[in-house]
């Protein structure tokens, strides 16, 4: 049940972010939206519905990030959850991007963590 939850809040996120500039917040949202995803995995049950709608928020904004980006090609045994893992631990762990785009950071994060130039 309630993965059918965040998948309603997931795609309300995808509609809504798709609606914004990729510029429109800096990748310390990033860091934010990522650690109401964490919460997520650790126990869907406690969070509020702000917090469901951040953790779908991000991983709405990593999938339509995926699937807009033609520059680069990922594993295909790679996933969303997995993706969405990379990108939440590079932008904690590097604080200096945090002035940049989401963009950027998920753009960085994943190609680093594949190792494409």
């Amino acid at each position: 049940m309630r993965r059918k939850g965040l998948l309603k809040w997931t795609l309300a996120a995808l509609l809504i972010s798709s609606a914004h500039s990729a510029k429109a917040l800096n990748a310390t949202r990033c860091v934010f939206l990522a650690k109401a995803y964490e919460f997520h995995l650790q126990d869907p049950a406690t969070l509020s519905q702000s917090q469901a709608f951040d953790a779908a928020f991000f991983l709405g904004y990593v999938a339509g990030f995926v699937g807009a980006e033609r520059s680069f090609t990922l594993p295909r045994e790679s996933t969303l959850a997995d993706w969405a893992d990379i990108v939440g631990r590079f932008a904690k762990t590097h604080p200096e991007l945090h002035d940049r785009s989401r963009a950027e950071c998920v753009f960085k994060a994943l190609t680093e963590a594949f190792q494409q130039a």
